[in-house]
């Protein structure tokens, strides 16, 4: 199953608006004691989505409710289409809601609720923070989450790996190199890791031109058209399911291999940009290296 890597703007939202700030200085109206229903990570299972994700899809939705003071509401938006972390937000009913539509703040206040009382790490079981989504009724109004798109099974840690093709005849200028990833990269189509592979050719030393090499080491020309959201990709070396994959050339070749092997982790990981949150990330080639 493919997800379309269409060329939307950051990749982020059905409508392209772009993030607001929030600026409405009211005083939200106090939340009523409300129960979170949690779908639960055990009971969705493949389906759910970073909480930093949502949380930046729920400061764009509740910003709506500044314009829009009218029952129904904006009723549900839908974010990071074609994206695995697809999700929908959505404040629905208000018919008998006795303070009327609630204000962006109160939408905020109590979206943040839901999003982080759901699926808490207090048992250790949930250490990247994933999100299932679930639902919560306060004041007439029903205030829900809800991922769309399958995914792998919810990983403890992000993951990458890369195959580098390095057999190529010493007459033929590319290599290849194939990157799959789990965990991270979900909502950019790509585009922190072209960054980081573009950015490492004019550094100096170790991430600039392997040795040998009079040329700076990646090609990224077909780099946007080639990465695609793939639903439980598998690499041929490897038996571990992923959701994404690219393929760009190289101009290295055999004699340095070691380069692809060494470097290309410590790029994958400055994409992912997760801090010091385990990464379990590398690369294989055709032939060992030494």
């Amino acid at each position: 199953m493919y997800w379309a890597a269409s060329k939307l703007a950051e990749a982020t939202h059905v409508s392209g608006t772009p993030a607001l700030t929030p600026t409405s200085s009211a005083t939200p109206t106090p939340t009523p004691t409300a129960s979170l229903n949690c779908v639960g990570l055990a009971t969705s299972g493949t389906k759910y989505v970073a909480r930093n994700t949502v949380r930046d899809a729920i400061d764009v939705y509740c910003q709506k409710f500044e314009y829009t003071r009218s029952i129904p509401g904006p009723g549900v938006g839908t974010y990071f289409l074609n994206t695995p972390e697809t999700l929908e937000i959505g404040v629905t009913g208000g018919l008998f809601s006795d303070n009327g539509v609630p204000t962006p703040d109160d939408c905020r206040i109590r979206l943040y609720d839901l999003l982080d009382g759901c699926d808490t790490n207090e048992d250790g079981g949930n250490p990247m923070n994933w999100k299932a989504g679930g639902y919560t009724r306060i004041d007439g109004w029903n205030y829900t989450i809800t991922p769309l798109h399958d995914r792998p099974q919810y990983p403890a840690q992000a993951s990458a790996y890369c195959y580098y093709y390095g057999d190529c005849p010493s007459k033929k200028k590319w290599c290849e190199i194939q990157i799959w990833g789990l965990g991270w990269g979900s909502t950019d189509f790509g585009k922190n890791l072209s960054t980081a592979f573009e950015n490492s050719q004019h550094l100096p030393g170790l991430l600039n031109r392997p040795p040998l090499s009079k040329s700076y080491p990646w090609d990224l020309t077909n780099f946007d058209t080639s990465f695609k959201y793939e639903l439980n990709e598998k690499s041929r070396q490897n038996s571990q399911q992923f959701e994404w994959h690219v393929a760009f050339n190289t101009t290295t070749n055999l004699i340095n291999g070691k380069y692809v092997v060494e470097h290309v982790p410590i790029i994958m990981k400055s994409a992912a940009n997760l801090g010091d949150a385990p990464f379990d990330a590398k690369c294989d080639t055709i032939f060992p290296v030494s």
